[in-house]
């Protein structure tokens, strides 16, 4: 209701003036020009000789094709090889974690190393069906507003600095009911 009644019934508009710059191509292509240049402050002639032929070798390298027994050097893997049995990590499931309410569901990976993959979900059931086609709005808004003490941008620079990244994105999903086994009901 909130970004219904602030963004969508808003009577706020906004105007953009954009007028092109008929100098700027030619701009453009000066600053190339001083670049170009000014390469000699970076690299020496013979250094960029060197380059554009260890450049002309790998194209000839890579326009031709792999012989036969080359092309059988490359290890493939076979159905046999893989294993029969799926991995099941072990599992801590934390009902009430921390008094907080939320039931946690934790497995440690040995492969991943060291990286936390972490999946955060919130229960929308409850939440009214008209205001399901805001949720990739309010997502994109989770990772890209800022707030009152920083910016989007320095939001983005410490998530960049501390993490591999966050994504945030709505999943919805039929709720299927199950068996005392686990088996789905059909």
């Amino acid at each position: 209701q909130l970004l219904t009644r602030r963004m969508f019934d808003s009577k706020h508009s906004t105007y953009l003036d954009l007028y092109p710059d008929k100098n700027y191509a030619l701009q453009w292509e000066q600053m190339e020009i001083q670049w170009l240049n000014s390469l000699d402050q970076y690299i020496t002639v013979e250094q960029g000789a060197q380059m554009l032929e260890e450049t002309d070798d790998l194209k000839r390298v890579q326009a031709v094709d792999d012989s036969e027994d080359a092309l059988a050097l490359i290890p493939h893997v076979q159905v046999s090889d893989l294993g029969k049995e799926l991995y099941a990590p072990p599992t801590n499931i934390f009902l009430d974690l921390f008094d907080s309410g939320i039931t946690t569901l934790e497995h440690e990976l040995v492969f991943t190393n060291g990286i936390a993959y972490v999946d955060f979900a919130i229960d929308i059931s409850n939440m009214d069906f008209d205001d399901i086609v805001l949720l990739p709005l309010f997502c994109r808004l989770l990772r890209e507003a800022g707030t009152k003490t920083s910016s989007e941008v320095q939001i983005q620079y410490e998530v960049d600095k501390s993490s591999g990244g966050i994504s945030i994105y709505p999943i919805i999903e039929e709720v299927v009911q199950a068996d005392s086994d686990g088996n789905y009901v059909v």
